[in-house]
């Protein structure tokens, strides 16, 4: 039987705030790590991220607000209302991520042409899935360790 902790506002919270400053740093990883010449730019990465924080956290959260807020609502819907395992719950997110992400791509001034580029898929498609999974494990971190407190009492 499905947690009663995984209400679909607690989803959409955590989905909404998480998902994009997941999937900042997961794109800010790929651009740089894309753009290392040497192991002195490894050093640098984490100042960049930083760096760049204050400029790029405000267009993430307004660019993956809507897509983090449709995967939240998959994501409930799937473990709350049609009962799936914490496995399928995040893995199935995951796609739906992929395909809201894909769309969201597509609306740029290239159309589905856009999708199939390597900046699309740097910038929109995989940030958004490692940032669904994230947010998916988080949910599941914290329901197990409800359930686990309700076992001890």
């Amino acid at each position: 039987m499905p947690d009663k902790t995984a209400t679909i506002g607690r989803c959409v919270w955590i989905f909404a705030v998480r998902g994009p400053l997941f999937g900042y740093l997961t794109a800010a990883s790929l651009i740089i790590i894309q753009e290392v010449d040497s192991f002195f730019d490894v050093l640098w990465f984490p100042l960049a991220i930083v760096m760049f924080a204050p400029f790029a956290i405000p267009v993430a959260l307004f660019v993956g607000l809507v897509p983090a807020v449709l995967v939240g609502i998959v994501y409930w819907a799937l473990r709350a209302k049609l009962a799936a395992g914490p496995s399928a719950a995040v893995a199935l997110s995951a796609v739906a991520a992929g395909v809201v992400c894909a769309g969201v791509a597509a609306m740029s001034d290239e159309g589905f042409a856009g999708v199939l580029t390597v900046e699309a898929w740097q910038v929109v498609i995989l940030p958004g899935i490692v940032a669904a999974v994230l947010c998916a494990a988080y949910i599941e971190r914290g329901l197990k360790k409800a359930s686990a407190r309700r076992l001890q009492e």
